[in-house]
């Protein structure tokens, strides 16, 4: 063998290996030489021991290297699209989990009343009542599954068109007006009050960029929030201030506030409060579609007890 060849230098090193006291195989790693017909040969070799002096050279002909390292590289590919699949069920399934049991709350208390207007013998104003449970669950359920289709149409119309156009664009303050105007009756029948604090200047636009619908949605779900936390006897408290270019909405509840443990993933998918009895979709819609606008939402601890929630929209200027 040539000196100077690559197996010749590991002839070399196997004869300096086999003095030591390490038994374990050696091995010179891949090389590339030309054969015969010229065609470049993939090779690697190995130096074992046979016993007491006697030691051999094994040398191996890769022949499809590169294919042997297309095919793992393949194969390594399509674990981890494997395991993205999986990661995908399981979320589906635990979403699957979460709309039936928010819709089989309502759909219990709705039979249970018609299971008991259908007896003999019930009282008027029992039956008045019964109907009202009927009613209010019904609005319930309707409006959860607003929420779980809303969320899903946001997923897939992922490039769904909003408005920046000042003059078709949707006006912040008015959108407030409007629901605390819609909402107060239910605030009240909680006997929670619901106050929004006009803003030292009325003036000027309020405009902002979005969807006036997504919008009222939006608010509406950060309301349904507060109303749902707030303790009896308490007020909350909307108000609306504008920066250069921004518009920026609070809405302040005397509730208990968010546990440390949920406020990094407040608005992530599925994360609820254990006495939430929602899926956990409500401020995870919020957080995507004010980020689609270039706003974003955002949760203070409100001072004297409560939690804050602050919604940024770009100003439509």
């Amino acid at each position: 063998l040539d000196p100077l060849s690559f197996l010749g230098n590991f002839i070399a090193e196997a004869e300096a290996h086999r003095a030591t006291d390490d038994a374990g195989p050696l091995r010179s790693g891949e090389w590339v030489e030309a054969g015969p017909d010229g065609r470049d040969r993939h090779c690697e070799a190995t130096a074992v021991r046979l016993g007491p002096g006697g030691s051999a050279i094994l040398v191996e002909l890769l022949r499809e290297t590169h294919e042997r390292r297309r095919i793992l590289q393949t194969a390594r590919e399509n674990s981890l699209e494997l395991r993205r699949l999986m990661k995908e069920i399981e979320h589906r399934d635990v979403l699957l989990h979460c709309i039936v049991h928010d819709l089989g709350g309502p759909l219990t208390a709705i039979q249970g009343a018609l299971e008991m207007l259908g007896q003999d013998d019930v009282p008027p104003t029992t039956s008045k009542r019964l109907v009202n449970i009927g009613l209010g669950q019904s609005r319930a359920l309707e409006a959860r599954i607003r929420e779980i289709l809303g969320v899903f149409r946001a997923e897939v119309e992922a490039l769904e068109a909003f408005t920046v156009d000042p003059l078709r664009a949707p006006d912040a303050l008015d959108c407030l007006r409007g629901l605390t105007e819609a909402m107060g009756a239910a605030f009240s029948a909680r006997r929670v009050g619901l106050t929004l604090l006009q803003p030292d200047d009325t003036t000027g636009s309020w405009r902002v960029v979005g969807q006036t619908e997504r919008l009222e949605r939006v608010l509406s779900n950060l309301l349904e929030n507060a109303l749902r936390h707030a303790p009896a006897g308490s007020t909350v408290e909307l108000s609306v201030a504008r920066t250069a270019a921004d518009v920026l909405v609070h809405i302040a509840d005397r509730g208990p506030g968010v546990p440390p443990a949920m406020q990094a993933r407040l608005f992530d998918k599925f994360t609820h409060g254990p006495n939430s009895g929602k899926g956990g979709l409500g401020l995870y819609f919020c957080r995507m579609t004010l980020e689609r606008w270039g706003g974003d939402i955002r949760h203070e601890p409100r001072e004297g007890g409560g939690a804050v929630f602050v919604v940024r929209l770009r100003r439509a200027l």
